[in-house]
């Protein structure tokens, strides 16, 4: 039990850190392709964040509570378990014992507080759209701001015009099937990830459908190639898997564009 506290007390302080980011990434997006990052960055993340956190939280214990105030010498001791000279150790897990219900409530109320200044942070940055100026606040999200048209706002991008322009978001796609290749275009209006982060599907409405070879061969005798696309009349979406994509392309549309 003496040798399990200090990974305890770690796995502790590491939570309102981990739980920030978390929230902070996912935020109030309806979907998300949240990947965790390699063991060692997400622990380096979460121990910035969290030492930031715990910081504030001791800060503001000591101003309002000051009778309550974080022992930091008893914290110390616990993270460095019993090892020889060690003397504190002892003291430190009766101090705990002593103090079950207001460490308890210092961690519960800390990890509320972590998710909730995380999920409102996460707004704010949307609102002020400070993710699209700034790459340290920006989210981990390439395709929401691909479908969402946010790309053509980002600090140095060269857009044809900004996000705000954007009347809809049209993409064509080539598909293998049945051992021919089809294109398929539409407007995108919903899109899916899967359980490991990836782009699972997209659902495309005012969809058309076209063999690549019958295109081409419009191209090469320099006729319409638009001619060979049928509208897609019997369904209101067209689903398309991305496991089945060999290539996508993505256009904004501005009805007002000459």
């Amino acid at each position: 039990m003496n040798f399990a506290a200090p990974a305890l007390l770690i796995l502790l302080l590491l939570l309102p850190g981990v739980i920030a980011r978390n929230s902070y990434l996912r935020g109030t997006f309806q979907a998300h392709p949240f990947k965790a990052k390699s063991i060692a960055e997400e622990a380096a993340f979460s121990a910035v964040i969290s030492v930031v956190l715990h910081l504030a939280f001791i800060t503001g214990i000591d101003h309002f509570y000051p009778q309550k105030r974080v022992n930091i010498e008893y914290a110390m001791a616990l993270l460095f378990g019993p090892a020889s000279g060690n003397d504190k150790f002892s003291l430190a897990l009766k101090n705990v014992s002593s103090n079950a219900g207001a460490i308890a409530a210092y961690f519960s109320v800390l990890y509320i507080c972590s998710y909730l200044f995380a999920v409102i942070l996460h707004v704010f940055v949307r609102a002020g759209r400070c993710d699209l100026q700034s790459r340290l606040l920006r989210f981990d999200h390439p395709w929401y701001y691909l479908f969402e048209s946010n790309i053509l706002d980002f600090d140095k991008m060269a857009g044809p015009f900004p996000s705000s322009n954007v009347d809809a978001v049209f993409t064509s796609v080539l598909v293998e099937q049945d051992s021919k290749t089809f294109i398929y275009r539409g407007i995108v209006d919903k899109y899916y990830f899967a359980d490991d982060g990836t782009l699972d599907r997209i659902l495309l409405i005012c969809a058309q459908r076209a063999v690549l070879s019958d295109v081409l061969e419009q191209e090469k005798n320099g006729m319409d190639v638009y001619a060979p696309f049928v509208w897609i009349t019997d369904s209101d979406y067209l689903v398309i898997f991305m496991k089945d994509v060999i290539n996508l392309n993505v256009h904004y549309w501005d009805i007002g564009e000459k």
